[in-house]
């Protein structure tokens, strides 16, 4: 779902060079997930990836099985310039965007979206050499 969200953003972004590198391994991480609204959590890291990186986009994606092998977690990790304390208090908060355009909805929408399927989307790290998020998703549905 990453590889096409990352196409989408691609083509939207063709004025600006970009990287994508995956860290996984042979093993299949499925679960069982809405595409379309997965893809637009990526989707939006992605858009979000590109706001922060001046130059050539660098982004990494690792995947793990935590909880016992219940649940895959993604680990999208950028090069951009990093977030401030305000944008990481007020990452998930409806409306806060520190981008001229757009609706400060995006990450809303993907808490949501991730909190749907039952997952967790959470800040891991940021820096002023990156951002880092992580997207754990059961690989069932909830009942």
């Amino acid at each position: 779902m990453w590889r096409e969200a990352w196409q989408e953003v691609c083509a939207s972004h063709a004025d600006k060079p970009a990287q994508l590198a995956e860290g996984i391994d042979e093993h299949p991480h499925r679960c069982l997930v809405d595409r379309f609204r997965l893809i637009q959590v990526f989707r939006n890291l992605f858009d979000n990836s590109f706001a922060a990186c001046e130059n050539e986009v660098k982004v990494r994606i690792n995947v793990a099985e935590v909880d016992d092998g219940r649940s895959i977690r993604v680990f999208l990790r950028d090069d951009g310039s990093g977030m401030s304390e305000e944008a990481r208090e007020r990452l998930f908060e409806p409306f806060f965007s520190t981008r001229t355009r757009g609706t400060g909805l995006g990450m809303t929408i993907a808490r949501r979206i991730v909190d749907a399927h039952g997952g967790e989307i959470a800040l891991v790290s940021t820096s002023p050499t990156g951002t880092e998020f992580s997207i754990t998703l059961p690989r069932s549905q909830p009942h």
